[in-house]
C-alpha cells in the first residue's frame, strides 16, 4: 500500500503533503491480513498485492482530489502500530549512494513458495539414485526455523488447494521425487489428491536442522533432505541458495522457457511470442495498452 500509494503520487505529481494523505488513506483502510497466505490456501493470495497496488493508486487518486486522511496514521493512538501490535522502520530509500530494491529482484527457478526451493533441488538430485518409490522407507527433510512455514499446519500436508500446494514441503518434495519436475500443470487436482503423491507424502518428516537453521537464509533455506531406504541405505544431499543458478534464470532463454509453458494454456503460441517481444521492448513502446492487450486470452477479448 506504502509504495504504491507514493509512486502513484509521484506520477500524478503530487506535493508532500498530499503524499502524506495518500498513504494515511491507504494504510487506515486497505491493510491486507496475512491469513491470505495460511490454511487452505485461496485463490486470493496471488490477488493481494495486486490490490494492494490498485488501492495504493486509488488513495492517491483521492488525494490529488483534495481527500484528507488521518494524522499520524503509524504511531498515533489506534493507527497501524497499536492495532497490529507490531512496529517497523523505514530502511534507507534507494539513490544517493544506496541500492534500490529492484536490483535485488530475483526469478523463480520453480513456481511455487521460495522456501521450497532446495528441498526440490535436493529432491531432484536424488531422485536418479532411487530405483523404485516402493524402495523408500522415510524421507526426512531438514529446514530453517522461516522454512517450517511450510510445514507447520495441518493443511500443508493434506493440500485441498493449488495454493496451498505450491507452499507445500511435503507435497513439492514428493513431487519432485516422482514427477522429476516441478511446473505449473503439477499444481493441478490431478497431483495433490493423487493417491501415488499422498502415499508418499505420509512417508516425508520435515524439521528444523541446526545446521540449516544457522546457515545464511537469503530467501531459500539450507535444506538437508535424507531418504531412507527399505534396505538400510539413506541418501542424503544439502542444497542451498546457488547465486550462479540464480543469475542464469535471468537469461532470455531461460525467461522464454518458463513463461511459455505458463501461457500455453491460455495463450496461441503466436501470440506468446508477440507478449514476449513486447515485454522485451517496453522501452520502446509509446502505448502500454498494445501489450497489456497481448495479455488477454482470445475469449476474453471484447
Amino acid at each position: 500500500i506504502i509504495a504504491s500509494a507514493l509512486v502513484a503520487s509521484k506520477f500524478l505529481g503530487l506535493n508532500k503533503q498530499q503524499m502524506e494523505h495518500a498513504v494515511s488513506l491507504g494504510i487506515s483502510s486497505h491493510l491486507s491480513l496475512g491469513r491470505s497466505r495460511a490454511g487452505q490456501i485461496s485463490n486470493w493470495k496471488g490477488a493481494t498485492e495486486a490490490n494492494d497496488s490498485r488501492n495504493g493508486v486509488f488513495s492517491a487518486l483521492m488525494a490529488a482530489k483534495g481527500m484528507t486522511g488521518p494524522d499520524n496514521i503509524l504511531s498515533g493512538r489506534s493507527g497501524f502500530f497499536e492495532m497490529t501490535g507490531g512496529a517497523f522502520e523505514l530502511q534507507p530509500l534507494g539513490g544517493q549512494g544506496s541500492p534500490f530494491r529492484i536490483l535485488g529482484a530475483r526469478i523463480k527457478g520453480f513456481p511455487s513458495g521460495y522456501p521450497s526451493h532446495t528441498g526440490i533441488q535436493a529432491a531432484l538430485e536424488l531422485r536418479n539414485q532411487i530405483k523404485s518409490l516402493a524402495d523408500i522407507k522415510e524421507i526426512r527433510l531438514f529446514t530453517s526455523r522461516s522454512g517450517m512455514g511450510y510445514a507447520n499446519e495441518d493443511a500443508c500436508w493434506e493440500p485441498q488447494t493449488r495454493e496451498r500446494a505450491d507452499h507445500s514441503h511435503p507435497f513439492l518434495v514428493s513431487l519432485a521425487l516422482i514427477e522429476g519436475s516441478v511446473q505449473v500443470e503439477h499444481f493441478e487436482e490431478r497431483y495433490y489428491l493423487h493417491p501415488d503423491i499422498i502415499d508418499l507424502m505420509r512417508k516425508v518428516r520435515v524439521s528444523i536442522g541446526e545446521e540449516s537453521d544457522k546457515a545464511p537464509n537469503l530467501g531459500m533455506p539450507l535444506s538437508v533432505l535424507e531418504v531412507e531406504l527399505q534396505s538400510g541405505e539413506t541418501l542424503t544431499t544439502k542444497k542451498g541458495f546457488d547465486l550462479e543458478y540464480s543469475k542464469s534464470l535471468f537469461t532470455d532463454e531461460a525467461q522464454g522457457n518458463k513463461f511459455r509453458p505458463m501461457a500455453s494454456p491460455l495463450l496461441p503460441s503466436e501470440q506468446t511470442e508477440k507478449l514476449i517481444h513486447g515485454l522485451r521492448t517496453l522501452d520502446t513502446i509509446t502505448d502500454i495498452g498494445e501489450v497489456l492487450n497481448l495479455s488477454v486470452p482470445p475469449a476474453n477479448k471484447l
